[in-house]
């Protein structure tokens, strides 16, 4: 991490990224523009492609539509459509159900095989008489099959006239059908052109085989899936088998697919107003193949460049790097308190002339300790001390007088309770170190608390509470004693009826700023709260303004608050920003 760190690396690091980094940069963008290019033109190329066999898909599907209008041309047809629909009348003669027979089962049959060879079937479903069918591969109908109930029927009904496009579907109409062959149809209600009355359902069956024919010329610049959509996204047709992480990534009709290990950039086009959409799924590998030499040459370069600047800057910059290190091991020594390292100059550069400023620093630097901040740190000691030290004697004279006037009442017992209660507070107040945690704070001031409860007995209430996660929050020791003592002396003692000491901990939002608050309340005697600037003449303000003080010279930060009115108590309130630091 040093050598990362060190000049030598920074210049380095410098001319790299002055001349290999825009080296490297440039050939990127090339590489990248490159790449988009091949993108965007086999893109377009696909596109055109697709539009042609869009084109070609359409017109089949144009001429198949065409089909479902057969029986309009054929007048003997449409005669004998309109004499199966008839109910309201007599039955027809012999000699007309022979003729519609021969109309329906025969020369509709017959025109429908003279047309293209992929059209594998027609159904003609005529209402009130039997449906007929003609087959190439000579399949038989299969007996009772409810042709009514199929959705297709019911949207060709539906659809009043106009052809409805059936997606793939197998032919489950037919006895012993080949479930390997998958069929898209064309239905279409047949009416009476001069009544509208609904005749017969029509519909021509295609083989999706003819799709290979159409797309057998077909050719990409990179390896490709070609599939064909229906109006509902569901699969129509694929030129290979496709896995079923594929055939779910093409729902979702995103730009870009990524299954089977692989991503594909599908490019697509809409069949006419079938709602059909043909698709070409481009390999996106073999794509970023044909731009993978353009990156691999400027990556090459861009190494090799890197390498030769190396190199060089190894060996020229010897003569810069070596003062500055000897410059570093005289920093180390003075932080390490040496100050009588100097730095040895030689010759008149710039260089030179650091090490005469470096050397200068240094011994301004030794005599600005020793006459401001050595001093300083001993005067803010003395101060500190000198506070504490004013704290613990005005506890202990309170707490004696107040065992004076429990042996003058002759509360014997209460006073011998009360030794021992002032013996565990001197264990604590004459302890050596400075700082102590809030939870030992809160432990003292209830130990002080229930000693003085001893002295004034049911005039004494108090409340100690500290947020469990404040108490291991440290501060300077004795800090909230005199607090909790100008509560009691000052506060409780002076009043004639009962009264309340509270100690509470928590944290609390000052201006945006998490704040840890100790709050020292009364609801006692209370006085008139001087200005700041006032000199404090009783004992109370002393002890605040020490406690002030000490705060201020252990947080910063911290702020002390008095809010009092006589006969309505006093209330403490010390925020200590949290985070700030103690020892």
């Amino acid at each position: 991490m040093r050598r990362l760190n060190s000049m030598r690396s920074k210049l380095v690091l410098l001319f790299v990224a002055a001349t290999v980094l825009p080296t490297l940069l440039m050939t990127l963008a090339i590489s990248y523009a490159y790449e988009r290019n091949i993108d965007a033109e086999t893109q377009k190329l696909t596109h055109n492609a697709l539009e042609a066999l869009s084109g070609n898909i359409d017109t089949y599907l144009n001429d198949l539509q065409r089909l479902t209008i057969a029986p309009y041309l054929n007048a003997d047809v449409m005669a004998a459509l309109k004499s199966e629909a008839n109910n309201s009348g007599p039955p027809p003669d012999r000699i007309t159900q022979l003729r519609n027979e021969r109309a329906l089962g025969h020369d509709m049959p017959y025109y429908f095989q003279n047309t293209r060879k992929e059209i594998l079937s027609t159904l003609l479903l005529p209402f009130g008489g039997r449906p007929y069918a003609a087959a190439r591969n000579g399949l038989r109908q299969t007996p009772g099959y409810d042709y009514a109930a199929q959705s297709w029927y019911k949207r060709a009904v539906a659809a009043d006239g106009m052809e409805v496009l059936i997606s793939g579907h197998e032919q489950d109409y037919f006895e012993s059908y080949d479930t390997k062959t998958t069929v898209f149809s064309v239905a279409r209600l047949i009416k009476d052109p001069d009544l509208s009355i609904p005749l017969a359902v029509i519909m021509a069956d295609a083989d999706t085989a003819v799709f290979d024919r159409i797309l057998e010329n077909a050719k990409f610049s990179v390896s490709s899936i070609v599939t064909i959509l229906d109006e509902s996204g569901g699969l129509l047709y694929a030129n290979r088998p496709l896995s079923p992480e594929l055939r779910a990534s093409l729902a979702e009709r995103a730009d870009v697919v990524r299954a089977d290990g692989g991503s594909y950039a599908v490019v697509s086009e809409p069949i006419g107003v079938s709602g059909w959409r043909i698709q070409v799924l481009l390999s996106h590998s073999e794509m970023q193949s044909k731009a993978r030499f353009v990156y691999s040459t400027g990556f090459l370069f861009a190494i090799g460049g890197a390498c030769v600047a190396l190199l060089l800057f190894f060996f020229l910059s010897l003569s810069v790097v070596g003062p500055f290190k000897e410059m570093i091991g005289v920093m180390r020594k003075v932080q390490k308190g040496d100050f009588t390292a100097v730095y040895r100059v030689l010759g008149k550069d710039e260089i030179s002339q650091l090490g005469h400023a470096l050397n200068h620093m240094v011994s301004q630097l030794s005599d600005l300790i020793d006459r401001e901040y050595r001093a300083v740190i001993r005067q803010k000691n003395a101060e500190y001390r000198a506070l504490q030290s004013q704290i613990q004697p005005h506890f202990l004279f309170n707490t004696l007088n107040g065992f004076i006037g429990l042996n003058r009442l002759g509360f014997r017992d209460t006073l011998e309770k009360s030794i021992f209660a002032l013996n565990g507070l001197l264990r604590y107040t004459l302890r050596s170190d400075d700082w102590t945690t809030l939870k030992e704070e809160f432990d003292f001031a209830a130990r002080y608390c229930e000693l003085q409860s001893m002295r004034f007995q049911d005039r004494l209430r108090y409340d100690i509470a500290c947020d469990p996660s404040l108490e291991t929050v440290r501060l300077p020791r004795l800090l909230l004693q005199p607090l909790v003592e100008n509560a009691v002396i000052h506060g409780i003692e002076p009043l004639d009826r009962p009264g309340t000491v509270s100690v509470k901990a928590s944290f609390r939002m000052v201006e945006g700023r998490r704040m840890i608050a100790v709050v020292v309340a009364d609801d006692g005697a209370g006085f008139d709260v001087p200005p700041e600037e006032a000199t404090p003449l009783d004992r109370e303000m002393i002890g605040i303004r020490n406690v002030e003080s000490r705060l201020k010279a252990a947080f910063p930060g911290a702020s002390l608050r008095i809010a009092s009115r006589p006969g309505a108590g006093t209330v403490v309130t010390i925020e200590i920003p949290e985070g700030e630091s103690a020892p």
